[in-house]
């Protein structure tokens, strides 16, 4: 959200969703189900991918730059 109000402008979500409406959406949801949100919700994953990036020779994308890209792709789409 704070990538998107300085990039963009405008009004963008900058707070997380609480979980109980996490839990109360994952009813309406046909592939999600309580007891895989128990065991994921609040778990940070990151992995590092670097070593990668250098036996490839990858340049890899700025995150800002990408997440501006995914929404005016979305944008356009919708």
């Amino acid at each position: 959200g704070q990538i998107l109000k300085l990039k963009k402008g405008g009004r963008w979500p900058t707070k997380r969703l609480p979980k109980f409406i996490a839990y109360f959406l994952a009813i309406f949801h046909p592939k999600l189900s309580i007891k895989h949100l128990k065991k994921s919700l609040g778990i940070r994953v990151s992995y590092d991918v670097e070593d990668s990036w250098a036996e490839l020779d990858i340049k890899p994308y700025d995150p800002e730059d990408t997440i501006i890209d995914s929404i005016n792709s979305i944008l356009k789409n919708t």
